[in-house]
């Protein structure tokens, strides 16, 4: 069995501080708790994190395969682990 769960994450650029908002796939082979994975999501609003390190912290927290999407500058970045 594989389950897949998306969501999306908002955080605060490092860089120029503004908020960025990310589209996250959640993959694993066992079932994930939705209220698991929207717990994890809600310790990085609002937090100053790159996108290569939430996505990296969701990974461990959730514990799956992370995948997210943003856009930074008109540029187009997937990051997963």
């Amino acid at each position: 069995m594989r389950c897949k769960y998306t969501t999306s994450v908002r955080a605060l650029c490092p860089v120029d501080k503004k908020p960025d908002v990310y589209t996250v796939e959640f993959t694993h082979d066992l079932t994930v708790f939705v209220e698991h994975i929207i717990a994890c999501v809600k310790t990085y609003e609002s937090e100053e994190i790159t996108q290569e390190d939430l996505t990296q912290n969701l990974s461990r927290d959730v514990g799956c395969n992370v995948k997210s999407v943003g856009w930074h500058s008109g540029v187009k970045t997937e990051v997963w682990v």
